[in-house]
């Protein structure tokens, strides 16, 4: 019930008073209205809101609403209508040239008016951008879009991704597969989406590995990926498989010496990580304990 697109875009706590159709939870009572009313034209009607915390501190709000005629309703300027919407109780597809975007039934919340836009591809963009909505419309099911891919570098059909541009113009990778002249990808948000070739290995930084390690009781790496994200690794040391713990939120990579591992002399640290679209990179570092 909060406004998803006032949370996201100003930080604000908003909360509607009546309950959108699509929304599945189980918290509210049984009233046929759900919150909704209709008022009756020419007559004020007096609305009171009380809210209570669980401590029993109660807060009231009181103001008075009015029904307007048809006439005065006649003289408001609403809101644009959209040739289409998309409905919230059964399965659409939008259909453009070169993209589609599939919806499962209740995969919103409401009737939501369709707005669609076609934007040139940008830098490294194998197609155009198709922008359906934006991230402040929210989605409550996975959804199924395909772009069509306008040429395929040499070699490159593996390494395409559906990548996804925000409202700010952030990028980021869905994922997806190429078959017969697009790529298909699900996703859980609206935006702007195009296809990009992820040929770029991952990035792979010493965060504390230094030759002398001597009194230490492990070591990071840092690892990063420009697109479709780090998959996974394997490191070495001495030629033999070693754990590492992963620390997603600040990409780190990090070995604490064991049994196995904390023995003096020279060692060689050997580690391979892949991105989610095979792309490699090998980093090798010599210490001594």
């Amino acid at each position: 019930h909060m406004d998803y697109a006032l949370f996201r875009e100003n930080d604000m706590e908003y909360h509607r008073c009546y309950r959108m159709p699509g929304n599945d939870l189980k918290l509210y009572g049984d009233e046929p209205a759900q919150g909704r009313f209709t008022p009756v034209p020419g007559r004020t009607h007096r609305v009171r809101f009380e809210v209570s915390d669980p401590s029993g501190n109660t807060s009231t709000l009181t103001f008075d609403l009015k029904g307007a005629t048809r006439v005065e309703a006649a003289a408001w300027s609403g809101p644009e209508t959209p040739a289409s919407s998309i409905p919230w109780d059964r399965s659409f597809a939008v259909e453009q040239p070169g993209f589609r975007f599939s919806l499962p039934e209740r995969a919103v919340y409401e009737v939501v008016p369709l707005r669609y836009a076609k934007r040139p591809a940008g830098r490294g963009m194998l197609a155009p951008v198709h922008v359906l909505l934006d991230d402040l419309t929210p989605l409550n099911r996975n959804c199924e879009v395909s772009v069509a891919v306008d040429s395929v570098p040499p070699g490159a059909a593996d390494k395409l991704v559906l990548v996804r541009l925000d409202r700010k113009g952030g990028v980021s990778a869905e994922g997806g597969k190429y078959a017969n002249g697009r790529v298909t990808a699900s996703v859980r948000s609206f935006g702007g989406f195009s296809v990009k070739a992820d040929t770029t290995a991952p990035t792979v930084l010493p965060v504390d590995l230094v030759y002398r390690m001597a009194g230490r009781s492990g070591f990071s790496v840092k690892v990063t990926d420009d697109l479709s994200g780090v998959d996974h690794w394997k490191a070495e040391l001495d030629g033999q498989w070693i754990l590492l713990d992963y620390d997603p939120k600040r990409a780190l990579l990090t070995h604490t010496f064991d049994t196995h591992t904390d023995t003096p002399g020279e060692h060689e640290f050997l580690l391979e990580v892949f991105d989610e679209r095979g792309n490699r990179s090998v980093f090798a570092r010599k210490f001594v304990r």
